[in-house]
């Protein structure tokens, strides 16, 4: 007698346990690649908000200083790297960044999009900060330019 009502026990925590990814559940139900990312892109059925089963992915927060042109092809960027990382759940204000413990790096950058000699500095300071795939905390009017046309 105890065997089925363990068994029963079992079958119900596995069901409420069950989990899996938007992209899973979309295609166990007759769903293709194609209908996902139309999905996707308008946000049907609240499909944005998954993760894909990932955990919050930790990082630094950067503050971009100097950009070098060197010459058409190739840029310097200098900037400061928080020393801890953080999560968008724990991600500090920008006032409260002063506090924090950064390490100075330098990366080069060839045939970047925005940050070319090619460029205008007032389009390279106009470009949408939170759109680019390089994102610093720091507004753009802090950010020193050597090598740029006005």
């Amino acid at each position: 007698m105890k065997t089925p009502i363990s068994i029963l026990i079992l079958v119900i925590i596995c069901t409420l346990s069950h989990a899996q990814t938007k992209v899973i559940a979309h295609k166990s139900h007759s769903g293709s690649n194609h209908s996902f990312a139309k999905a996707y892109h308008h946000n049907l059925f609240e499909i944005n908000d998954s993760n894909f089963g990932l955990g919050p992915m930790p990082y630094r927060i950067t503050l971009l200083d100097t950009v070098v042109a060197v010459n058409d092809t190739t840029t310097l960027l200098r900037f400061r790297a928080s020393m801890d990382y953080f999560t968008k759940e724990k991600e500090p204000d920008y006032t409260d960044l002063v506090e924090l413990e950064f390490e100075s790096m330098i990366d080069t950058i060839v045939n970047d999009t925005v940050f070319t000699r090619k460029k205008p500095l007032s389009i390279i300071k106009a470009i949408d900060q939170h759109r680019y795939p390089i994102l610093f905390r720091n507004p753009i009017e802090e950010v020193v330019f050597i090598g740029f046309k006005e």
